[in-house]
């Protein structure tokens, strides 16, 4: 139970010390500052309230001002500060107020006078807090005071005070001249405007000029006003205006003229034309003179002069082109002026068809007429042509006149360059030209594999003919000559060497050859031989020869007697010499076969029987 007390006891303590914290120092809306007392203060106890008031030029728009402490916590604050308004200042008599922005607190307005018045006080007013800080300035009259006096001059009205844009007149009293505004006149400022006149003595000087003189107008003094006129000698043109007026400020207007001596640019050029001299300038009076080129002739004044103008009096002359009139005419011919007949044009001679010009086709117009005598339109003749080792075939005989044609061939053995018929042209040759009869000659023939043709030589005449032959082993297919024909060539296809074979050699009865093959070379050899029991009567051997066959007939196998049959006649007809002379032939001649075919085979029954 004491436990429990002691429990609560301590909770209830914290309780009370929670909400009994202090508040720092409260932060203020925008606009807006503590009142009095509470800006010093750091912190608040709890429970306090702290007040808040707008700032310097600012109001209450909405809100509470006062916030209070609670536990440690301000509550919300809720003033809101507005721009206080100062409201229209009022009217400014002969001005205007213009608001820069608005009329809120830190706002300015400027104030300007009409035009012929003048500000008295502050221009500029600012908007304060209790209002507008200072008076409306106010715009009053411009005014000048009496304007200042000129020496040997007066001015008119005289008045103690002159309002905005009154106007003053000056004068000049005896021989003096009023030099500057004659008025003046009361400007916004307070001052006359412009500056003041003067009045001034005027004397011009007695005007020089250079090659001129007087006319008329006022003798010296020349005063304020006075007028001269000049003018020039001549020969002389002037510069500026002869009449001069004397200025206030004693010189002559617009100026004194000067006269210089009159020259003359050079005169319009002319075309196929000149003038001389040819100089840049030319004096007054000087003259050139005009002339054409050749072939042309002059129309207009021949000369110039230089006038008192700075200018050649007169237009130039022109240079028209000589006409060269009519050349004639032209027998079986006819002329054609290109483009015409003058000058420089030409003429162009063309014969009728049949004739040929002789003589210049074209003549120019010269200066003193057609340059040259008129061409002549000669009939065409063409020269009978000479063809050597050819004959004329058909056509036209001598003479041979204008289109007239001819045909040409060639004798045997000849060919033709170029072509067979001609036609006489216009130049009196033979076109397209005469052609040759050269001999046919034929190049080498084609050579051939494994073979090879006589006679060989650089070329060869007309029918000359070349025989083929084939290497040895090969033999000729196709024709064996070939002969130079009229085109050049060798006429026909050379023939081939083709490689020499046999097929195999007969057979014989009871025997055999060998080697055996489907085909067998040129020179490749056969060797027969029997079957057992019979005997070689023949060539034991046959060759592949040039022709594709073996040479010779084969050999025959036919049979033969015992080797007992044999001895018991021999010993019947010979006695026993007769077989001893026997056996020395046989052992012979198994010496002789040993010798003809190397290493002896396997001996027969016969010859084991007769040994």
């Amino acid at each position: 139970m004491e436990i429990t007390r002691t429990i609560i006891a301590v909770c209830l303590g914290l309780v009370v010390a929670s909400q009994a914290q202090d508040c720092s120092k409260p932060v203020p809306g925008p606009n807006m500052d503590l009142k009095d007392s509470d800006i010093v203060l750091t912190t608040f106890p709890d429970g306090s309230r702290a007040t808040f008031v707008c700032s310097l030029g600012y109001t209450t728009a909405v809100g509470s001002r006062v916030v209070t402490c609670t536990a440690g916590t301000w509550s919300q604050v809720t003033l809101q500060c507005k721009k206080k308004i100062c409201g229209s200042p009022g009217q400014v008599d002969n001005g205007e107020i213009k608001y820069l922005s608005e009329n809120e607190f830190g706002d300015r307005i400027v104030v300007t006078c009409n035009l012929g018045f003048r500000l008295v006080g502050k221009r500029e007013l600012i908007c304060g807090d209790q209002g507008w800080l200072g008076r409306l300035p106010v715009c009053e009259v411009v005014t000048c005071d009496l304007p200042a006096g000129i020496p040997n001059g007066l001015f008119k009205p005289v008045k103690d005070v002159y309002n905005y844009r009154e106007v003053v007149q000056y004068s000049c009293t005896g021989d003096f001249t009023l030099s500057g505004s004659k008025s003046v006149t009361c400007s916004e400022d307070g001052t006359f405007t412009p500056g003041l006149p003067q009045c001034t003595e005027v004397e011009c000087a007695d005007p020089k000029v250079a090659n001129g003189e007087w006319v008329s107008g006022s003798r010296p003094p020349h005063k304020y006003l006075a007028t001269v006129t000049y003018r020039c000698n001549a020969g002389y043109k002037m510069e500026g205006d002869a009449s001069m007026e004397c200025g206030l400020n004693g010189q002559w207007m617009p100026g004194i003229p000067k006269c210089t001596a009159v020259t003359c640019s050079p005169p319009s050029t002319i075309t196929s034309g000149t003038f001389s001299p040819q100089k840049p300038l030319y004096q007054y009076l000087e003259t050139v003179a005009y002339s054409c080129d050749q072939g042309f002739t002059l129309s207009g004044s021949k000369s110039l002069s230089c006038s008192l103008d700075g200018t050649f009096n007169g237009s130039p002359p022109t240079c028209n082109k000589k006409t060269c009139g009519s050349a004639g005419q032209v027998d079986n011919g006819e002329i054609e002026y290109l483009p015409g007949k003058e000058f420089g044009d030409k003429l162009v001679v063309t014969c009728n068809p049949g004739f040929r010009l002789v003589g210049k086709r074209e003549l120019t117009c010269g200066d003193q007429g057609w340059l040259g005598r008129l061409p002549e339109c000669e009939e065409v003749e063409c020269s009978h042509p000479k063809v050597a080792n050819g004959e004329w075939v058909s056509g036209s005989h001598p003479p041979h006149k204008y289109l007239d044609t001819v045909t040409y061939r060639c004798n045997a053995g000849y060919k033709m360059e170029g072509d067979a018929t001609m036609v006489c042209s216009l130049n009196g040759q033979w076109t397209p030209g005469i052609p040759k009869c050269t001999a046919v000659t034929c190049s080498p023939p084609p050579t051939i594999t494994s073979g090879t043709f006589s006679p060989q030589k650089p070329l060869y005449q007309y029918l000359e003919t070349v025989a083929y032959s084939c290497d040895q082993g090969f033999t000729l297919s196709g024709s064996k000559s070939l002969s130079c024909s009229l085109d050049g060539t060798f006429n026909g296809s050379p023939p081939t060497c083709n490689t020499v074979t046999c097929s195999p050699p007969p057979t014989i009865t009871s025997g055999t050859f060998s080697p055996q093959k489907p085909l067998y070379q040129y020179q490749e050899m056969v060797e027969y031989s029997c079957d057992q029991g019979f005997t070689l009567s023949g060539s034991k051997s046959l060759s592949c020869s040039l022709d594709g066959t073996f040479n010779g007939s084969p050999p025959t196998c036919s049979s033969r007697p015992s080797p007992t049959a044999v001895v018991g006649t021999l010993v019947a007809l010979t006695g026993v010499g007769g077989i001893v002379g026997f056996l020395v032939y046989w052992n012979k001649r198994q010496s002789s076969r040993k010798d003809l075919h190397g290493k002896q085979g396997t001996e027969t029954e016969e010859e084991v029987a007769l040994s």
